[in-house]
Order: structure tokens, then C-alpha cells, then sequence
């Protein structure tokens, strides 16, 4: 692997074992999240969970996750399908929080996404 690269990267092996850490952290949270009897707060475990598989993915890659962040610079490799399960799990915690365009707009412009050109002011995904 052709990293660390410099002083702020890790090693792979590293990394692995910040995703051991990272999944022993979500499982502590799951017990705690069964408890509550909310269903939807139990889902950030999903969201949790997909994260730190996108992060393993993203090793095999030779790409330090912990760089990829809207401050580090880098972006995080996600397959389509990955994006479309984060997608479901945020709809079921959310559930129709953004349905509306204002709701959109906001929601849009706190994460950072450009918006179409078209004057809709959706999204751009």
C-alpha cells in the first residue's frame, strides 16, 4: 500500500483496527438504542454500521478514511448501492422531514450539494 503519505495518515493496519474500535462502539450503541423501543433511532446503527463498511472498502482502495471528511480534503469511495441503503436508513429515521422544497433547500445547502440549474433549487444527487 502506498500510505501513510504523510504524518496525519495511518497505516492499513491502523485503520483496521479503528474499524474494530468503530464497530464495537456501534454494538454498544445498538443495546443501548433496543432499549428505548424506537425504532427509528435504532436505525443510526444501520448508518453506523454502512459507514464503517464504506471505510473498510476504502483501505482496499489504499485510501485513508479518516480523510474524507468535508475537512480532509478527500472524498469517500461509495458504491450505488451502499448509497442507496444509507438512503433508506435516512428516510426511515427522517420520514418526510424533507418533503418539501424549502426543507430541501436547507437540507441541501447545510450539506454542502449544489443545487440543479434548472431554478428548482433541488438537489443535484
Amino acid at each position: 500500500m502506498k500510505f501513510p503519505t504523510d504524518p496525519n495518515e495511518h497505516t492499513p493496519e491502523e485503520l483496521k483496527a479503528m474499524i474494530a474500535k468503530m464497530r464495537g462502539v456501534i454494538s454498544d450503541f445498538y443495546v443501548g438504542a433496543q432499549r428505548t423501543g424506537v425504532h427509528p433511532f435504532l436505525e443510526f446503527c444501520g448508518l453506523m454500521s454502512k459507514y464503517a463498511d464504506v471505510c473498510e472498502a476504502a483501505i482496499a482502495q489504499d485510501i485513508d478514511f479518516t480523510t474524507t471528511s468535508i475537512h480532509g480534503g478527500q472524498q469517500l469511495p461509495v458504491a450505488g448501492h451502499d448509497l442507496a441503503y444509507l438512503a433508506e436508513k435516512f428516510g426511515c429515521i427522517f420520514s418526510g422531514m424533507l418533503q418539501t422544497d424549502d426543507a430541501k433547500k436547507l437540507f441541501c445547502k447545510a450539506a454542502g450539494l449544489d443545487l440543479d440549474e434548472g431554478g428548482s433549487e433541488q438537489c443535484t444527487w
